[in-house]
């Protein structure tokens, strides 16, 4: 069976290793002391991500990602919660941007009418005028 890709040059398994490890990995660079952490922190990620896709050191990667995930549980559903809520101000923001369109676009249509309208009545006179 042919594996799709993304566009990206991902696989399907290597897109679902990664959603899955990405939801518990999931500190921001505001979480380290400095950006090199935060690099090594991406690289360690990147290197989970190699292990299970490529079938290299499984039971030793698992026992790394279930101490991580011990040692950070507070942190894992700290961010979980900052995402969901920045992800639900951003669908709203979204909706609100949505809607300012579709107001536009209505408007913009009421104005076309309202032209065409005036354009018709003056033919309309014009003609009668004749």
């Amino acid at each position: 069976m042919p594996e799709f890709e993304d566009g990206y040059g991902l696989g399907k398994r290597e897109l679902d290793v990664r959603k899955k490890i990405l939801r518990d990995y999931n500190k921001r660079l505001e979480d380290f002391d400095d950006e090199e952490k935060y690099n090594d922190y991406l690289e360690q990620i990147e290197e989970i991500i190699f292990n299970l896709v490529n079938g290299v050191d499984i039971d030793k990667t698992n026992e790394q990602i279930r101490n991580y995930r011990i040692a950070n549980a507070y942190l894992i559903g700290k961010n979980k919660e900052k995402k969901s809520a920045e992800d639900k101000a951003e669908g709203e923001l979204l909706d609100r941007e949505r809607r300012e369109r579709e107001q536009k676009l209505r408007k913009f249509r009421e104005d076309d009418l309202l032209a065409e309208q005036e354009r018709r009545k003056k033919l309309q006179e014009e003609e009668t005028a004749e």
